[in-house]
């Protein structure tokens, strides 16, 4: 029940935050719910690529805590060129306290609305960082174009979620099965279940194909 709610909380504060990003503010690119690389070990609540520039959300609802959030923090200032915490009221003196000093903005999400309280910096981490730390190590590397070789890997990886931002355009609101929809473990697991799908129906149909009785000789 408790991991229920947290999870709830969370996902009302992620819809608030892409109806504030995709509808509010315009901003377009490729959403990403939990996104992670394991290059590096960071992780983030929400991320979006955005005109090759990698922005990270890290959200605080009422149930969670702020244990490691400076360990967030100084993650996010390593490898995301902006960086957002958005919290709670209840959360609200004690966030902005850890990041004084930091890059990072601060949204209050309060009764469904989100407000800018800290708006942060931006600032483009170095081309060796993303050579070094979030590409895979597979694609060959080139300095001059790291920030292009990080949006086609991202891009080729998370592309299908651009069809979520178009529908939440088109709907005018973010639903929680957007939120869903936004994570690459549960897009995985729905092609997995897509593929065995119509691999049953494939089987099926050569089933019954072979059951059927033979038309006797003109």
């Amino acid at each position: 029940m408790w991991i229920e709610e947290m999870k709830a909380g969370e996902i009302n504060i992620k819809i608030s935050l892409l109806e504030y990003l995709v509808l509010k503010k315009g901003i377009d690119g490729i959403y990403i719910n939990e996104f992670t690389n394991n290059n590096c070990g960071v992780r983030a609540d929400l991320a979006v690529l955005n005109n090759q520039s990698l922005h990270a959300f890290e959200v605080k609802s009422d149930l969670d805590t702020c244990r490691r959030l400076s360990e967030q923090v100084r993650l996010y200032d390593l490898y995301f060129d902006r960086y957002v915490v958005v919290c709670t009221r209840k959360h609200l003196d004690n966030v902005t306290s850890i990041v004084r000093g930091t890059r990072s903005g601060v949204y209050l999400y309060e009764d469904g609305q989100l407000y800018v309280k800290r708006r942060g910096r931006h600032k483009l981490i170095a081309n060796e960082t993303i050579l070094r730390s979030l590409l895979p190590s597979s694609l060959p590397k080139s300095n001059q174009g790291a920030r292009v070789l990080l949006s086609r890997s991202l891009t080729k990886r998370y592309g299908e979620n651009l069809k979520v931002i178009e529908r939440i355009k088109v709907d005018r609101s973010a639903t929680d099965q957007d939120i869903l929809d936004l994570n690459p473990h549960n897009v995985r697991k729905r092609a997995f279940r897509n593929h065995l799908k119509k691999s049953d129906e494939a089987w099926m149909a050569l089933a019954n194909s072979n059951h059927r009785p033979n038309r006797p000789p003109c």
